[in-house]
């Protein structure tokens, strides 16, 4: 099987590479380095025996919109939540339970600085 070489990065990607490790740094550190998940979920959700509970120790940063709904949204903070790896993923496989607590924003839906999104 025949492969291409990996394509160099272009000096416009690496200069937005480098601007976005900073902000998710800030991002991690705003949310003093831990999983804003439960903030985000309802009484009922306590019963739920298919959430996932316990935390993992991996952080990511989640966009509430994603960027094709919101372009502009990649390095806004309001747009923007720290979870842990799990829970990130429980998130992006259920978008409508995610959208139902404030952790999903589909395209068309109004953000909160008054924005709307595609």
């Amino acid at each position: 099987m025949k492969r291409s070489p990996l394509r160099p990065v272009s000096p416009k990607r690496r200069a937005v590479n480098t601007e976005y490790s900073a902000f998710r740094d800030s991002i991690l550190e705003r949310d003093d380095y831990r999983c804003r998940f439960w903030q985000f979920t309802k009484p009922e959700d306590e019963m739920d025996v298919s959430l996932p509970i316990a935390c993992t120790p991996f952080l990511e940063v989640h966009h509430l919109a994603s960027r094709k709904a919101f372009p502009a949204g990649l390095m806004e903070p309001t747009n923007v939540v720290t979870l842990c790896s799990r829970h990130h993923q429980h998130v992006t496989e259920h978008p409508a339970w995610a959208e139902a607590r404030g952790l999903y924003i589909r395209a068309g839906v109004a953000l909160a600085d008054g924005e709307e999104t595609l």
